[in-house]
């Protein structure tokens, strides 16, 4: 899909009038970036581009609406996960997904525009078909609260991922979520994580040796690339992503942390919470840095951990490789 197929035909009325009704509080001080872009529709010189908006051409409501976040641009942009819903590693993985051009594109690829104001999101199967999930307006409306705030685009993957969760939740490899609430809890690999819904990659995980998997989760959810965690193992997989940055969309998770850490390491990183990985800072040697990690908390806050606290803290990692999917 491309962005492209969003237009006027497309914004239901809900929506354009929610586009209008934030254009007239966008001013030079209030987000400049968009006012100098639109400052033409302010035909009446009075402060507001929304005053001559039934006049903006398709592209210019698109453009609009998408920059405001009232419309899919196929993106993913800063989130804050809601306290009331644990999918840290559904916002993870989009995370990580977009922080690499295959992991965008795919995004993009799995929403359409129903023209109603809903969309249509294609994810795969645990068995590798695909299928379509709907996602009406007024689902998207009806419980803010629940999802994420800060990109309609993850909102709706949210959405339509609680609904597809719900529909096989009588199938083995769902077997471990939880009927009444699918969305709080699961993996960041294997046929029932979000980056194989969107891509059918599995990832490739490391994992510590003395963390037990959860006796309630089927081999059949799991990915079937499991490795030991070791420093070898992991310095290499970060090596990999210094080097090949757009490659693999990787995330990870930590243990709790010991005296040592509970007293000298960093207090923000949260034991048994999915983190992406945005980036892997090497030093002048070659050696690795650091790891630049966002919390879907705040992902527009990224976390530099040294890369010792981060070898000693990390319990779990799984990285999707681009050449797996193409």
């Amino acid at each position: 899909m491309s962005v492209n197929n969003v237009n006027s035909s497309s914004i239901s009325t809900e929506n354009l009038n929610t586009i209008k009704s934030k254009a007239s509080e966008i001013t030079s001080s209030s987000d400049a970036s968009i006012w100098n872009e639109y400052k033409q529709f302010d035909v009446n010189g009075n402060g507001s581009i929304a005053d001559d908006i039934d006049a903006m051409s398709n592209s210019d409501l698109t453009s609009l609406g998408q920059k405001l976040g009232i419309l899919s641009d196929g993106a993913i942009g800063a989130t804050k996960q809601s306290e009331q819903t644990g999918d840290c590693y559904l916002l993870s993985s989009l995370n990580a997904m977009s922080e690499t051009s295959w992991g965008r594109q795919a995004i993009n690829d799995a929403i359409e525009p129903d023209g109603s104001g809903g969309y249509n999101v294609e994810f795969y199967n645990a068995d590798g078909e695909k299928e379509t999930v709907h996602v009406t307006s007024d689902e998207l409306s009806a419980n803010p609260e629940k999802y994420s705030s800060g990109d309609v685009d993850m909102n709706i993957i949210e959405v339509a991922a609680e609904k597809f969760y719900a529909a096989h939740a009588d199938e083995e490899a769902y077997s471990f979520k939880n009927a009444d609430n699918p969305l709080t809890e699961g993996l960041m690999e294997g046929k029932t994580s979000l980056a194989y819904m969107l891509t059918g990659s599995e990832g490739h995980v490391l994992q510590l040796k003395s963390v037990k998997i959860d006796k309630r989760i089927p081999k059949s959810a799991l990915a079937s690339d499991r490795d030991k965690l070791t420093n070898d193992s992991l310095t290499e997989a970060l090596l990999n992503i210094a080097s090949s940055s757009d490659q693999y969309a990787s995330m990870c998770s930590f243990k709790k942390p010991g005296l040592f850490d509970q007293i000298f390491g960093n207090p923000n990183i949260v034991a048994d919470h999915g983190y992406s990985i945005s980036s892997v800072l090497q030093n002048s040697s070659g050696g690795i840095e650091a790891v630049v990690l966002k919390n879907p908390w705040d992902s527009s806050k990224e976390i530099i951990m040294p890369f010792n606290d981060f070898k000693s803290r990390i319990m779990y990692f799984v990285s999707h490789n681009k050449n797996d999917i193409f």
